[in-house]
């Protein structure tokens, strides 16, 4: 395998020799020990078929392609993003395990509750063993999430979601992203989003259904 010394450090574009039926394992073996590899562009050097790829050492999801330095930008964004997520029911699970297998850096996780068996068909983050525990969602949730990504800052906050802790909140992060099932709580993100402008997405799903919407102060809202 080689390098590409034009590259920016952290990143590093291996490439590997394969076949006309894309087998990749000797570009895989060159990767050994990485903590994680995606696929990059099939490129031709000196007249031999290789394939490259991009990875990236202590982060977990980067990806890339040998082409261009945008996805990098991206990815550097999402690391040094600051996301606050208020719940940590079925949506908030969701939410949280999608951002920390992106990379996002910094995460916030609020709820007052506890694990229960009857969470456990639809809250993804959660085992028959947190509930056997009584283990708070927060603490169950970090754990999961910390077992998914080491790099990802977690704070958590076991507590009811009120007007002190939305405050706090809005001056730590980039981004509030509602998970919660009551309007009051809303409405206090909504207040404090405002105040502080920074953006918050509101959520809420039902079975099979979900809504979405995006608040940009004095921009959509």
């Amino acid at each position: 395998g080689s390098q590409d010394p034009d590259l920016i450090s952290e990143w590093s574009w291996v490439l590997g020799n394969t076949n006309d039926k894309g087998d990749i394992s000797n570009a895989g073996a060159v990767l050994n020990g990485c903590n994680l590899y995606f696929f990059g562009d099939r490129t031709a050097i000196n007249g031999d078929a290789q394939i490259g790829f991009w990875f990236f050492k202590g982060q977990v999801s980067p990806t890339g392609s040998g082409t261009t330095n945008s996805s990098f930008t991206g990815q550097h964004q999402l690391g040094d993003a600051t996301v606050a997520i208020i719940g940590c029911g079925a949506l908030g699970s969701a939410i949280a395990e999608t951002l920390v297998r992106a990379g996002v850096g910094t995460i916030h996780l609020a709820d007052r509750d506890y694990v229960e068996l009857s969470n456990i068909q639809r809250q993804q983050l959660y085992t028959e063993e947190d509930a056997q525990e009584m283990l708070p969602k927060v603490v169950a949730a970090e754990k999961r999430l910390k077992s998914i990504n080491s790099n990802v800052v977690l704070h958590t906050y076991l507590q009811n979601v009120d007007h002190t802790l939305i405050e706090y909140l809005a001056t730590k992060v980039d981004v509030i992203m509602d998970a919660t099932d009551n309007f009051e709580t809303r409405q206090l993100i909504n207040d404090a989003s405002y105040k502080h402008n920074i953006p918050w997405i509101y959520g809420a799903c039902v079975g099979s259904s979900g809504v979405i919407f995006p608040f940009r102060p004095k921009q959509t809202a």
